[in-house]
């Protein structure tokens, strides 16, 4: 296809998409269907060695303000594409704290974290959140022998080089691993004549002009380099777009060609996360326009520029990025207490200035563990540049931690070629069906047949009780209602880790004939993974030495502690063993009689459970009332007295019940019977006895195709508890303290002004530098930024 045509067939496109609906009309519409979500993760620190815990907090952001609609979060650790853990997380308003295990086999290199909401699953996964963490494992990662190759792309400001229009062309330089590399080098036409020089400005990029004329094949050749870099091809037809600073906002120029109707400027859109923030019409057709966008007014953060013909059509498109600095909490560290002697007590304040509700998180590290000085990435950072841009950004603090020219200078060469590519105006105009993610915590969908029977449970009530099988007397019960096809649907529940789902017929009379069908896992949905992540895969000589000789002296102190462990313990009996394992508290005491029906299969043939325990129960009576009501007695007869024979009291997973409930349990669902004549956790001490009874946990099935109404579910994931020792009450363990976290503090609400909040920690037996970083959001959205090194 000639240009020509294809030109002719793109304006004819968007012709018919977009000329009875602005793109103004339908960015609104996007952006009230899909607003822009992002999530960012402070960790307690950023190198880590095999074996060890990860902890962070997640702080979720969505139009400039705390995120409260997303529940549920997730954070993956990566090895290249391969994804080595998975967890979720449940999310209250807005944060939500986690951890991540290092499994200790992994090898030395770095790793990467990825988190993302489940509103986020509907957005381009390239704005998921990203963080590389150097792992120092005890086998190191093989690392190819590096080479001089370097990967040179080039960006017209504006989109397109177009003939006669002088542009400005950014350009990145990176290695082979996609890390930045500084670069020399001129520019030549297809004579061969060299044109102008060219040098990379800060990591790797840089600009330059050109006036490109149509036909010509200009490109870049590298200083000591024979490869040969060429520019995009030159276009005959197009504007050219420029945007520079300006005290007010930014100063922008429009070039175009006189008579061009097709490419003529009509006006000029501004939008900052799916919303619009100016319009500009263009009235008058020059070969030149020009003026001011005025940004003082608006948020901080990346705002895409697009310029329009009169038909819809985007001719040009730049990102900007606006600073006023009204997301900054003021805030310091102050010291009280500094003492970097061994188990010492240490004590700072964290100062925020100004009338403060949110939270924060804290982290206390060795500083001589860390690679940088600095964080590469921040919470300040993240949320307002690198969550909008596509690809790795080297270093990304940086271009935010100055008011300085220079820094202002690289932001914004930046902004050209780290591509915005959220949306295109296209897919806007195609308006695809969003479906919302934003469910509350856990859905629950299925559908419930009779068992053995081509027929759904249709239009009955539905018992569901889940046990934990993590958590002692975590229980719960919902009763569901199927619908005429026999679907189910549960939402807003809050589980976590293992849990054992029974579904059961309330009445009692179809309990062993359900069969339950459960949807795709509405909480583990799988994602597709990243093409490829850009991280250096070396490490500063001085942290991996460090972190070398750390591993091998953790390793070499459990080697001696295994050592030292003699068993004394004696061996427990089974029935002793199922008892630990199902039992707390008073339920574990003296009982008339204990049944182990794990390792047996004789209460299979029994209807259920009641018929079981008459027949291997001497005493026991089971009646039926006229209500079908289970009653149960214990060594004694029911009379007409009228002081009445007391019922046994009835437990089911350590939590009352009445007996028509088990009774819908299938004997082979049952772990274990207890059964007391007295018993001291029930009122009066239950004088007519007590029976505990125990359903199984999923390890002790060994067949599960027995149960079709049980079903197993891996609920939210449980954060592992930061441990930090208090030397004031004892100094044992000092001596073989080597913590390079020292302190983590997850969650900090702070609902106060000015206020001053005092961290006490404890130093371990080595370090003498602490690095201290305080990350936060407040419910207004501004953010909180400190860190500082204490020597």
């Amino acid at each position: 296809m000639t240009f020509k045509s294809f030109l002719f067939a793109f304006v004819i496109l968007w012709s018919n998409l977009l000329h009875a609906q602005q793109p103004i009309v339908l960015l609104n519409q996007l952006g009230e269907k899909q607003p822009i979500q992002k999530i960012y993760l402070h960790t307690d620190r950023e190198n880590y060695m095999a074996g060890q815990t990860a902890f962070f907090t997640a702080y979720l952001n969505s139009n400039f303000l705390p995120d409260t609609k997303n529940t549920t979060m997730y954070v993956e650790l990566l090895n290249g594409t391969q994804v080595i853990n998975k967890y979720a997380f449940p999310v209250f308003f807005s944060s939500t704290t986690g951890s991540v295990s290092l499994p200790d086999t992994l090898t030395t290199g770095y790793y990467t974290l990825r988190s993302f909401s489940a509103g986020m699953m509907a957005q381009n996964n390239d704005y998921f959140f990203y963080q590389k963490i150097f792992v120092q494992g005890r086998t190191p990662k093989q690392i190819p022998a590096s080479n001089d190759t370097v990967q040179l792309a080039f960006f017209a400001e504006g989109g397109n080089l177009v003939n006669g229009l002088s542009s400005t062309i950014a350009f990145k330089a990176n290695d082979k691993n996609g890390m930045p590399i500084n670069i020399e080098g001129e520019l030549f036409d297809s004579k061969n004549t060299a044109i102008t020089t060219i040098a990379s400005q800060h990591n790797g990029m840089g600009t330059f002009e050109i006036e490109p004329t149509i036909g010509e094949k200009y490109y870049i050749k590298l200083k000591n380099k024979e490869n040969k870099y060429y520019l995009p091809e030159v276009l005959s037809k197009g504007i050219a777009l420029s945007i520079i600073a300006h005290p007010d906002g930014s100063f922008f120029e429009i070039l175009q060609k006189p008579n061009d109707t097709t490419f003529a400027a009509a006006y000029m859109v501004g939008q900052m996360q799916h919303h619009v923030v100016f319009k500009k019409e263009f009235l008058q057709k020059k070969e030149s326009l020009n003026g001011i966008i005025k940004t003082k007014n608006l948020p901080s953060g990346i705002m895409q520029i697009t310029v329009f013909n009169k038909n819809n059509m985007p001719l040009a498109e730049r990102l900007c990025f606006i600073n006023n600095n009204e997301y900054k909490v003021i805030a310091d560290i102050k010291t009280d207490t500094l003492d970097f002697n061994a188990g010492a007590k240490n004590k700072i304040f964290i100062s925020l200035k100004d009338t403060i509700q949110g939270q924060i998180s804290v982290s206390v590290t060795d500083n001589d563990f860390n690679k940088n000085s600095t964080n590469e990435n921040n919470i300040i950072s993240s949320l307002l540049l690198t969550s909008d841009l596509r690809g790795y950004v080297h270093n990304a603090s940086w271009y935010l931690s100055s008011d300085e020219d220079s820094v202002k200078n690289a932001l914004d060469v930046l902004m050209m070629v780290n591509g915005w590519r959220r949306f295109t105006w296209a897919e806007i105009a195609n308006q695809p069906k969003i479906e919302s993610a934003n469910k509350a915590f856990i859905t629950l969908n299925g559908k419930a047949y009779l068992q053995g029977r081509n027929k759904t449970f249709a239009n009955k009530s539905l018992l569901l009780m889940i046990n934990s099988l993590t958590q002692k007397n975590k229980r719960s019960t919902h009763f569901l209602q199927t619908d005429k096809a026999g679907n189910f649907k549960l939402d807003s529940l809050y589980i976590t880790n293992k849990n054992r789902l029974l579904f059961m017929d309330p009445s009692g009379r179809n309990s062993r004939d359900i069969d339950i069908f459960l949807d795709a896992d509405t909480l583990f949905a799988g994602i597709a993974l990243p093409k490829n992540v850009f991280f250096n895969k070396n490490i500063t000589t001085t942290v991996s030495s460090k972190m070398e000789e750390e591993n091998y002296s953790t390793q070499k102190k459990i080697g001696a502690l295994l050592a030292e462990v003699k068993v004394l313990a004696k061996k427990k009996s089974i029935i002793e063993t199922i008892e630990e394992k199902y039992t707390s508290g008073v339920f574990g005491g003296e009982a008339a009689k204990i049944l182990d029906l794990i390792n047996t299969d004789d209460a299979t043939t029994y209807g259920n459970i009641f018929e079981y325990l008459q027949f291997k129960v001497p005493g026991l009576s089971v009646q039926i009332s006229e209500d079908m009501e289970y009653v149960l007695h214990y060594r004694q007869m029911p009379t007409a007295s009228s002081l009445g024979n007391p019922k046994m009291i009835i437990y089911l997973d350590e939590m009352e019940t009445d007996g028509s409930l088990i009774s819908n349990i299938p004997a082979h669902q049952i772990a274990l019977v207890k059964v007391y004549s007295s018993f001291v956790g029930a009122d009066g001490n239950a004088p007519g006895g007590a029976i505990s009874i125990y359903t199984k946990k999923a390890e002790d099935y060994t067949n599960f195709s027995l149960s079709a109404n049980l079903k197993m579910y891996n609920g939210y994931s449980v954060a592992k508890e930061f441990y930090a020792p208090n030397y004031s009450v004892t100094t044992n363990g000092l001596e073989n303290d080597n913590r390079v976290t020292l302190d983590w503090r997850p969650q900090i609400f702070v609902n106060n002004i000015n206020p001053q909040i005092p961290i006490s920690f404890f130093n371990n037996n080595r370090t003498k530098s602490f690095k201290i970083v305080v990350e936060g959001m407040t419910i207004t959205g501004k953010l909180i930024w400190i860190e500082k090194l204490l020597n």
